[in-house]
């Protein structure tokens, strides 16, 4: 007679274990639902935690030890860094804004004729020069002439100051968590060892320094550099008197940023430094922007590739892919994915 098969339900063990991984999947899904509007910002915290990292063990040790005045004083800096630039540009579009509506609210909105030598710029010189005589001889029907491109500019203008906004609110925060995190750094520091311990044994703190290294190279290498492009290309807008150099320079750095270069600032700019300075001086600001435009070709193999057991270019190619993938954040979770995922493949192929 067959012996009748044992009824796997009937293990009370096995129902247990379901029970708890069910219980626990169910914990972490909603743990991850609750911290997903933070999200954006715990991982900018973690990036600048780790970015600042070194400065904050150096300037603990110039405080005795203080490692929470470190901390702080870092995040006021961080904070001042941030909210002066961004107080300036605001300040400095508000009132432009409010000016020109005030003008043109009173008819005293005035543009002067063109000078004769834009029509002989190159391709675009005769349309330049027709659209401004138009608008010098009646602004109003240029206006009404092009409204419908203005109005969707505008819109666009308000959007952007608006995320532009959130986005700074969003880094402020990202600075608080990056000082409490600095302010615990060896606890920290310990849970983060662990973790990448258990995910990968006893190469967990070869990736564990490697991780770190590549979201410093890529803060310094791709944000710092366009920062002082940034602030340099400024600097030569404001001693030039060219209208507008704050707005200039802070498109100077989104440009610098997301890699496409200072060149569609460059042209414009050293177009109106032709017409309206003397030859020399707009010589001068010219050659300026041109040298500071090539200053990440020169700083940034150096700073991306520093230290790193990862070659620079994979390190650029992970930045600039995890930058059009997932916007400004995906600079560095693409930097560090790509070089996880080298420093495997090439450990698995057994050799450099």
């Amino acid at each position: 007679m067959d012996r009748e098969a044992p009824d796997p339900w009937g293990n009370s063990q096995l129902i247990d274990t379901l029970v708890r991984l069910g219980l626990l999947l169910g914990l972490l899904f909603w743990c991850a639902l609750l911290l997903a509007p933070f999200l954006s910002t715990m991982i900018w915290g973690v990036i600048i935690a780790v970015t600042l990292f070194p400065a904050h063990e150096k300037l603990s040790v110039v405080l005795k030890g203080r490692s929470r005045l470190s901390a702080l004083l870092l995040v006021l800096t961080c904070s001042l860094v941030l909210l002066v630039p961004g107080y300036y540009f605001a300040s400095s579009s508000v009132d432009g804004i409010e000016a020109l509506g005030a003008f043109m609210e009173h008819g005293k909105l005035v543009i002067p004729p063109p000078p004769e030598q834009i029509s002989e710029w190159p391709l675009v010189g005769a349309w330049v020069f027709d659209t401004w005589a138009a608008a010098s001889a009646n602004l109003e029907d240029v206006l009404l002439l092009h409204q419908d491109e203005l109005t969707a500019a505008g819109r666009w203008l308000l959007g952007t100051l608006g995320r532009l906004g959130m986005a700074l609110v969003q880094f402020l925060a990202a600075i608080l968590v990056a000082g409490l995190l600095l302010s615990s750094s060896t606890s920290a520091g310990r849970m983060a060892a662990g973790a990448y311990q258990r995910v990968a044994g006893d190469r967990g703190p070869e990736l564990m320094q490697m991780t770190a290294l590549t979201m410093r190279n890529v803060a310094v290498g791709i944000l710092g550099v366009a920062l002082l492009q940034a602030g340099a290309a400024t600097i030569g807008l404001f001693i030039a008197g060219i209208p507008g150099a704050g707005i200039l320079g802070f498109i100077c750095l989104i440009l610098a940023v997301v890699q496409v270069g200072m060149f569609p600032v460059v042209v414009p700019v050293a177009m109106y430094a032709f017409v309206s300075m003397e030859p020399v001086h707009a010589t001068l600001l010219v050659v300026w922007l041109a040298l500071v435009g090539l200053l990440d070709n020169v700083l940034k193999p150096i700073l991306m590739g520093r230290g790193a057991r990862v070659p620079m270019l994979v390190v650029f190619l992970g930045a600039i892919g995890g930058l059009i993938l997932s916007g400004l954040i995906g600079l560095f979770v693409g930097a560090v994915v790509l070089s996880l995922g080298y420093r495997l493949v090439v450990e698995w192929i057994g050799g450099e």
